[in-house]
């Protein structure tokens, strides 16, 4: 993929049940839950102190986009990945995520998302 505000995603693992043969899906599993994303409307000065290894905090945005936040609460940027509405409804219930930084090339960084254990 190429050009601005494309993006990158693996998940890994099942998610979903589909043990039930009358087609409806089992809940979201939102502690088995694992995938990485490129930070999407990256934040040049708040990259800038971000290095292979740390650990940032997904949260729910204004507008219910996914952020990725460092820890004085400065936004890197927002995520997009296709199990969105299944992660929001998740940090509402209750389970944290967090974004191990895989690796960061100038503005393009990637991330790893997955259950913040407590």
């Amino acid at each position: 993929m190429g050009g601005s505000g494309s993006f990158r995603y693996e998940t890994y693992g099942r998610h979903r049940s589909s043990s039930n043969l009358e087609g409806d899906e089992a809940p979201f599993d939102c502690t088995g839950f694992n995938t990485t994303a490129t930070i999407t409307s990256p934040n040049p000065e708040v990259l800038n102190d971000i290095a292979i290894d740390d650990f940032l905090f997904i949260s729910i945005g204004a507008q219910n986009e996914l952020l990725v936040k460092n820890n004085s609460d400065e936004v890197a940027g927002s995520i997009v990945i296709p199990e969105q509405r299944d992660i929001i409804s998740c940090i509402i219930s209750g389970t944290s995520y967090i974004a191990r930084v895989v690796s960061i090339k100038g503005g393009c960084c990637v991330v790893e998302i997955s259950p913040r254990s407590n």
